[in-house]
Order: C-alpha cells, then sequence, then structure tokens
C-alpha cells in the first residue's frame, strides 16, 4: 500500500533509515570501463544461463558501479 516503506520499518526494528552520500568526484573518475563491461558480460551469462526473467530484477547497485555522480537519496541500512 501506500505506507508499505512504514510498515515493513515496524516490522524491522533492527534496520535504519538514513541517506546516502554522494559519490566523490575522485572516485565517479577512476571507475574502470573494463572491469564494468566484465561484470555486465558475466551478469548476461548468468541471466542467460539460469533464464532469469526482467520482473525478478532489483536495483541494488553500489557506489562503486554508480555511474556518474548522483544526488543523495534515502537508504534502508541494517
Amino acid at each position: 500500500g501506500k505506507y508499505w516503506s512504514t510498515s515493513f520499518m515496524k516490522c524491522h526494528p533492527e534496520l535504519k533509515v538514513k541517506q546516502s552520500q554522494v559519490l566523490e568526484q575522485c572516485r565517479a573518475s577512476a571507475l574502470n570501463p573494463t572491469a564494468i563491461k566484465g561484470f555486465y558480460n558475466m551478469l548476461n551469462k548468468l541471466i542467460t544461463e539460469f533464464n532469469i526473467p526482467p520482473e525478478k530484477f532489483y536495483n541494488m547497485d553500489e557506489k562503486g558501479v554508480q555511474l556518474g555522480v548522483g544526488g543523495s537519496v534515502t537508504i534502508i541500512i541494517d
């Protein structure tokens, strides 16, 4: 429903809400295009091998994979 996140947090008091930190400019400029391409090649191989449908994908990227410099967002952490 509309307030599912509030209910979820009430059921999981061990979790906390905080603002993410923006990726530093030096880290953003140091991204390795070869490593990123390798990651997505491996991901594509696994998706094909295990026949994973698109509805099973969730956005759970790490800052090191983030392209460019993004803004701060609210996140749930343990």
